[in-house]
Parts: C-alpha cells; structure tokens; sequence
C-alpha cells in the first residue's frame, strides 16, 4: 500500500469514525437536512469530513471547505463586529471561505495577497517582511496560519504593525500552538520529514509554543488570546468548533 491508498483509506475510516461519534451521541437530524450547521456558510448536514495532514474526524465543512480553526474565527469576528464601512482589508495566502465573504462586500477595499502569484485568490504579489503598503493603512489584517512558513518571521510582524491602522485597526494573526513553553526552532530540523515530526507539518519552520503572544508583543502589538464563546456546549459540537481553539487579536496604539 502507497502513501496514497493509505490516505485514502484512513480518510474513509475518519469519515466513519465521524459517524459512528454522531450516533453515539445520538445527535438530532432536523429537517433542514443534519445535525451540524455551519456557522459561515448557513448549511447543514450530517457530519463535518475529515481533513487535514493527520486526517482530523469531523473538520471540514463539506460546502464551503472552513474547517475548525475558520468557523471559531468567524464567529469571534462576528462577536467583535469587525465590519465597517470602507474598511481597508489586507488578507494574506487568503482562504476562499474568507476571500469569497470580503470580496462580497463591495464598500471594502480589500486586497488578497500572497508571495506566490499562482495561490488562490491572489490580487497582488507580496512579501510578509517587506509589504508595499503606506504605514498605517489598514482597518482589518487577516493573517492566520502563515507566520509558521516564515523564516523571519519577526520582520513580518514588524511588517504588519507598520501598515496598521492604530486604535482603531485589528489584526487576526492565528498560528498553530504547541503545548510547550518556548517556540522550537532548530536549524537541524532541516528535511520535510523532520518538520513534519517536530513542527507539525512539512512546510513548517518552526513550533510556536505559549510564548508567541511575547513575540507579537516584542514588535509592539498589544496582544490577546480570545475563544469563540457560545450559549451552550452543543453548539461547538453543532458548529464543529474546539471551545479551547485559541484566536491571536492584535491592535496597535
């Protein structure tokens, strides 16, 4: 068996490991069609599939493609009123989910970026640690799951305080946390194999550990770690949210 008849077949056994967990729970099927309602996108449906380099059960929403991390992040965006009027929007690497609800809002000025002219969505070439923007320029930063695939990453983060707005800008700047005290970075983990093991997966330069709102906070953002809050347990069930998924808000003085 290959890498990939091996994926395959442990994508169906998560997919009916997510089945098995619904009737366990015995999760109520309404007749708009499921148990488990996306929060972005509206729908509903049976199960979330699974997805992800280790195959997570119950992640991706099968309409619109959010998994966990995007449906915590929209709902706290939401909580936090995040849209206003002729906002600026500066998005990096964007997730279509994420690029098909701003692009929607046709009073935004809302620009999609990526060094890669080829990724998804792009509208304009852009280095994180050097950022052709004015200072001060934007009203919303969308940045998640970016910084772990950036060898400086500190000069990106300089970067993106530079160009926002202060008081009144926010900036989204997610990254997968480990449990540990002190973020890993080891010039020998060197090979995707070895990124994979130590750093989760094998484009990753690094393991933020609980230090990192001490690294944003080094360029000087005022940093906080922030949860989806919901009325009740089964919702972050229903939604396929992590209650503890931690969301990095920064603002600028």
């Amino acid at each position: 068996m290959d890498n990939q008849q091996y994926r395959e077949l442990m994508y169906h056994l998560r997919y009916l490991e997510s089945m098995l967990e619904v009737v366990a729970d015995k999760v109520d099927f309404p007749e708009t069609g499921g148990g488990m309602k996306c929060p972005i996108c509206g729908k509903n449906f049976h199960v979330y599939r699974p997805f992800g380099e280790h195959i997570r059960p119950n992640a991706q929403c099968p309409n619109c493609g959010s998994v966990e991390r995007h449906r915590a992040l929209w709902i706290l965006m939401q909580q936090m009123n995040w849209y206003k009027p002729n906002m600026r929007v500066l998005h990096f690497a964007p997730e279509p989910i994420f690029y098909a609800l701003f692009s929607s809002k046709k009073d935004i000025e809302y620009w999609s970026v990526d060094l890669n002219p080829q990724a998804f969505g792009v509208k304009k070439v852009v280095d994180i640690t050097d950022i052709t923007f004015e200072d001060n320029y934007f009203d919303l930063i969308m940045c998640t799951h970016v910084l772990e695939h950036i060898p400086d990453d500190k000069k990106a983060m300089q970067e993106l305080y530079r160009v926002l707005k202060p008081q009144t800008g926010i900036a989204f700047l997610n990254v997968p946390i480990f449990k540990r005290a002190t973020t890993l970075e080891d010039p020998n983990i060197n090979t995707p194999e070895l990124r994979s093991k130590y750093y989760g997966q094998a484009d990753h330069v690094r393991a933020y550990g609980l230090d990192y709102i001490d690294r944003l906070q080094s360029v000087g953002f005022n940093a906080a770690a922030y949860t989806a809050k919901l009325e009740n347990q089964n919702l972050y069930k229903k939604y396929g949210i992590d209650p503890n998924e931690k969301i990095y808000v920064c603002t600028k003085i």
